[in-house]
């Protein structure tokens, strides 16, 4: 009896000694594992609303791009596109209606192959080339950068034909700058298309000094200093409109 007693004695000691003890969690471990936990959740959920507005934007790509075929599909013609006939002959008809707008069309002979040239409004028009004079004054400098502006160049005369029609275009303007400037100490004249001077189209134009530059008044063409206030020549080439089919 007295064994058995001793038995369970040491048997349930025993037991004791090989149960698990719970021991708690310190504080700062505690909260560490806490941290972890919180990192862990807010990335996971950054993580799956990046993946949802990934799948939203690519929807709406989607559909916009989708819209816009069949806006384009609807537009266009797909038969017209394909030849171009169609747009061939509006652009031929677009150019004959401005033919027949902005031009007489007076033919010398049935053979002779018409031109049809036009120039920007304000400008006028002569032998293939267009004409504009300022209305207010400048320096011979101050002149050349306003017609640069206007994307044409200072008057370069070639023949007295095309004195005599700036003349008639000028109301009686007594001066006129135009696009010729004294080089030095080349000592000599040049157009400002880097042209030389046709000494047989204008008289004596007096010494070439320093700062010259040549100037229109009224049948003949005159040396003064360029900065000299005076009104100025514009030229430009004028629009082939047979060019535009």
């Amino acid at each position: 009896m007295e064994d058995e007693e001793g038995y369970l004695g040491l048997n349930i000691q025993a037991r004791k000694q090989q149960s698990p003890i719970s021991v708690p969690l310190e504080p700062d471990r505690l909260l560490r594992y806490r941290c972890y936990r919180w990192i862990i959740t807010g990335t996971a959920c950054v993580v799956i609303s990046l993946l949802v507005a990934a799948v939203i934007a690519l929807r709406i790509c989607a559909f916009q791009r989708r819209q816009y075929t069949e806006a384009f599909d609807i537009s266009v013609d797909p038969q017209e596109t394909s030849n171009g006939t169609e747009i061939k002959h509006r652009l031929d008809n677009v150019v004959s209606r401005l033919q027949t707008f902005l031009c007489k069309q007076v033919l010398v002979n049935s053979t002779e192959s018409f031109r049809c040239y036009v120039c920007p409004g304000n400008w006028s028009y002569h032998d293939g080339k267009c004409y504009w004079i300022s209305k207010e004054l400048g320096t011979w400098d101050k002149s050349q950068e306003d017609c640069r502006a206007r994307g044409a160049q200072m008057l370069v005369l070639k023949e007295r034909e095309e004195m005599s029609f700036i003349q008639s275009i000028s109301d009686e303007t007594q001066s006129l700058w135009i696009g010729l400037i004294g080089m030095f100490p080349a000592r000599k004249w040049m157009w400002v298309d880097d042209s030389p001077l046709n000494e047989k189209l204008l008289q004596e134009l007096g010494p070439l000094l320093g700062n010259s530059c040549g100037m229109l008044m009224g049948p003949e063409i005159a040396s003064e200093a360029c900065s000299t206030l005076s009104m100025w020549v514009c030229q430009t080439e004028a629009l082939d409109v047979n060019t535009l089919a």
